[in-house]
């Protein structure tokens, strides 16, 4: 009998996890691009972070998602670390919000969830979203049959009297029942889960409210692990909220012996009672750290720097398996490595450039393993790519996993020009002795700083998705070709005059001018879906003011 009671409580505990991740996923992956929209935007002061982090996490129903798509923010600059914190703080008290809700009976409606979950997502129409939505609907029932199930199978033990004498050494103990507790949440990768379990489970008081605080800093540690390889300014936000838990355990645990009584006084039922002092436990650090966000941040930026191992050369830094399952953070972390794909392009035609002006033969050899580390991360893109397409993106993820791709493709192929051709006529010129003329190579010059000048702004262009950049970025390649011309005239001119230099480096010149066009072309192609989405561009012709 007790086997099958723990059997059925593991079924339990199963569903609920599963239920909780179709909602999770299908939240995202309906809404994933809008909710970032939203998250990015609404951070503007400490109040409006913390209430973004609310909502966000009431939608998303995971504390932990809330923090890695910020961490991505927080690395690429989009949010300062005072707003970040700020955000997880309201993230936190959100998870309780959906505790509240869920305590209630409310198995009666798990059925009607379940059937009406199922016909939306067989829907003729298909529509993406639509399905998503039935995902939802399905993952909510799923969750309110795990529950019931779970208060069913255990009833009996309230009535055993083995039960409690194997709790009460735990029940004694504050220390070991938070470490049990911790441990579980963090195999759980949910707070709200493990919350929800304690709550459902007939456990004493004060040995459910102890594994309430457990929960609360066991669900800081996926996060906080899956920033540890990352740059420190994204592995400073969680180890933020995990200083925050720890104060707020501490304060907690020396105040145990008198939370109970409190609730003596409170006409609530034990399940109550969990959620509504996890839910105050959270508002209570709200409110107490909230207005102290920089003062944190400034602790978290002075103990919380990390040494990160050197990767190998073109190895990605943040493509999490792990994030598959939610499109929008893993398409951050896909965003982020093209971005390294841009800085190294970047470094690489400036050494090119250098490799011109100077014939230093040291160069060559740097720039062959920068052209190898783009090459090596844009395998791992594409096949990280090609496993979030599989798992199903669309609407706004889908334009960006598009976008994203087509970019890394660019970027790639722009390296390999360097690679091919400019390095090739590079290594001629030093072994054959050639020299520019003055005005020549004042060309040359102009032509490579525009192209490295057009490759920034295309990175912002990729980050901010702005229909303006877009449209400087189109501009400036009219101007490129413009200028090709009219580099090409005065080319002319320098030959027709005899210029012996420009007679001597004359195709190797036109050569250099057409690769960096190319290259032009091609960093410029992430502006078109851009421009095309907002109404400007029209058979690849940009439109009038």
């Amino acid at each position: 009998m007790p086997t099958l009671i723990l059997i059925n409580i593991f079924g339990g505990v199963a569903m609920l996890l599963w239920g909780l991740q179709m909602v999770r996923n299908g939240m995202m992956r309906a809404f994933g691009a809008k909710l970032r929209d939203f998250l990015s935007y609404s951070t503007s002061n400490r109040l409006k972070s913390f209430f973004a982090g609310l909502m966000f996490t009431l939608v998303l129903q995971s504390s932990t998602a809330t923090t890695l798509i910020v961490s991505s923010f927080l690395s690429s600059g989009l949010i300062t670390l005072p707003a970040a914190i700020a955000v997880i703080l309201g993230a936190d008290t959100g998870t309780t919000i959906v505790a509240q809700v869920l305590t209630f009976d409310l198995s009666w409606l798990a059925s009607l969830l379940l059937v009406i979950g199922y016909i939306v997502y067989q829907l003729k129409d298909k529509k993406a979203q639509l399905k998503h939505i039935g995902h939802v609907l399905i993952g909510l029932g799923l969750m309110l049959m795990a529950l019931k199930l779970v208060k069913l199978t255990s009833a009996p033990l309230q009535e055993s009297e083995l039960f409690p004498l194997m709790l009460k050494p735990l029940a004694e103990d504050h220390i070991f029942p938070i470490i049990i507790a911790g441990f579980i949440t963090w195999m759980f990768h949910s707070s709200l889960a493990m919350v929800l379990l304690i709550a459902a489970l007939p456990l004493p008081l004060e040995l459910g409210l102890a594994m309430v605080l457990g929960a609360n800093i066991g669900g800081v540690f996926p996060a906080l692990f899956a920033t540890l390889k990352d740059k420190e300014n994204s592995f400073r936000l969680p180890l933020a909220n995990l200083f925050v838990r720890v104060f707020g355990v501490i304060v907690a645990m020396l105040a145990m012996p008198f939370i109970p009584k409190i609730f003596d006084h409170v006409d609530m039922l034990y399940p109550q009672i969990i959620v509504s002092f996890h839910m105050t436990f959270n508002i209570v650090l709200g409110i107490l750290f909230l207005p102290f966000c920089r003062q944190l941040s400034g602790v978290v930026e002075k103990f919380g720097k990390t040494r990160v191992p050197e990767p190998a050369a073109g190895a990605p830094l943040y493509l999490d398996n792990n994030d598959l399952e939610i499109p929008t953070v893993a398409l951050s972390n896909a965003s982020r490595e093209v971005l390294r794909m841009t800085d190294k392009l970047e470094e690489l035609l400036y050494c090119v450039y250098q490799l011109f002006r100077t014939n230093n033969v040291e160069i060559l050899g740097r720039v062959r393993e920068m052209d190898d580390f783009i090459d090596e991360l844009y395998k791992s893109i594409k096949t990280y790519l090609a496993r979030v397409g599989a798992a199903g993106v669309d609407g706004a993820d889908a334009e960006r996993h598009l976008l994203i791709m087509s970019y890394a493709t660019s970027i790639e192929h722009a390296g390999d020009i360097v690679d091919r051709s400019l390095i090739h006529m590079a290594r001629k010129k030093m072994d054959k002795k050639k020299v520019f003329s003055d005005e020549g190579f004042k060309d040359i010059r102009m032509f490579f700083e525009t192209t490295l000048d057009s490759l920034k702004l295309s990175r912002n262009v990729f980050i901010t998705e702005d229909p303006e950049l877009a449209r400087r970025l189109f501009v400036v390649k009219g101007d490129f070709k413009k200028g090709e011309q009219e580099s090409s005239e005065r080319h002319l001119r320098r030959i027709a005059d005899g210029v012996p230099e420009t007679l001597s480096t004359s195709s190797m010149h036109t050569d250099i001018i057409r690769d960096l066009v190319r290259i032009q072309s091609l960093i410029t192609s992430v502006s078109y879906p851009i421009l095309e989405r907002s109404g400007q561009l029209r058979k690849t012709r940009l439109l009038a003011e």
